[in-house]
């Protein structure tokens, strides 16, 4: 079972996880923080990788989606606006960019074998992390069991005297202005972070002291905000959050084994309102069909694809 924590998350909701992994369907109109994000994330690998200003603003430009709402403040002359002030602000790093086979550390994909499993398929034994799985065998039936790999996407490599971190770039619209200490305690604990920390381990076989959370508020009126904050793992934690990985996949894997994808409520008006929010309003499976028609269209998730 190959997952990233995008898919993990969406199964917080199993009904959402349907619709977006399973199903592969996306909303026609994308969310303008998540579209600026996109976007702002080509231009940080530009700089990171070159150090060319003219480089990052380009593929900023190059990228800019050909849709976005046009009342909403984060256009692309603010989005080249913030690149340009944020290269102003770290025209240079104390920390360099490490680099791997195939170049610098960034926005780099991973794929790793977690070296965990599901239970098992066959005889639905389960079993607990410290158990003797020889070669991936069910320690009951003795079937094949099914490996949990596990993937995502390390913005920027980043070493710092003799360990290394993960810098990841975060765009927001509730950065405070002096103290910020509420919007950096989300980072720990959090899964996602985690998962990158873990990540950049195994690629490396390095120590990695956590991650660099490199915030950029965003406002309609005012100033651009630019503020970091270092969050740290120690073996304890990671071991916890792939124990947390495994569970969550478990729960995947019946889902679909008995093909029951309910709805958590308590999650469709997070951050504003789910984009499948729309969908499960309606009361009879035709009228979600055609909703699914005319205002949703197909795109297989692939964490590896930042587009």
């Amino acid at each position: 079972m190959k997952v990233d924590n995008f898919a993990l998350e969406q199964f917080i909701c199993p009904a959402k996880y349907d619709l977006r992994i399973n199903k592969q369907v996306v909303p026609l109109r994308r969310k303008p923080s998540l579209s600026f994000g996109g976007a702002m994330h080509f231009g940080w690998a530009e700089w990171y990788r070159t150090g060319n200003a003219g480089a990052a603003l380009k593929a900023i430009h190059e990228h800019w989606p050909e849709v976005m709402p046009s009342d909403d403040f984060r256009t692309e002359a603010y989005a080249l606006k913030v690149m340009a002030a944020y290269i102003q602000e770290y025209p240079t790093e104390s920390w360099k960019v490490i680099q791997g086979p195939n170049g610098a550390v960034v926005e780099q994909a991973f794929t790793i074998d977690t070296g965990m499993f599901l239970d098992c398929q066959d005889c639905e034994f389960s079993y607990t992390p410290k158990t003797d799985l020889a070669a991936g065998r069910c320690g009951n039936c003795n079937g094949a069991l099914e490996p949990i790999i596990y993937g995502g996407i390390i913005d920027v490599g980043a070493e710092f005297g003799d360990t290394l971190y993960v810098v990841d770039h975060k765009t927001t619209t509730v950065l405070g202005k002096e103290d910020s200490t509420y919007y950096f305690l989300q980072y720990k604990p959090d899964n996602q972070m985690t998962g990158y920390i873990w990540g950049l381990r195994k690629l490396t076989n390095r120590k990695v002291g956590g991650c660099i959370i490199n915030a950029v508020g965003l406002y309609k009126s005012g100033e651009v905000r630019f503020k970091r904050h270092i969050t740290a793992r120690n073996d304890f934690e990671i071991a916890e959050w792939l124990e947390g990985v495994r569970d969550r996949c478990n729960r995947i894997k019946r889902a679909e084994r008995l093909g029951l994808w309910p709805l958590e409520t308590s999650q469709c008006m997070n951050y504003g309102q789910c984009e499948y929010h729309s969908i499960h309003v309606l009361n009879d499976p035709v009228s979600r069909e055609k909703r699914l028609e005319t205002d949703y269209v197909r795109s297989e998730w692939n964490y590896e694809d930042r587009e």
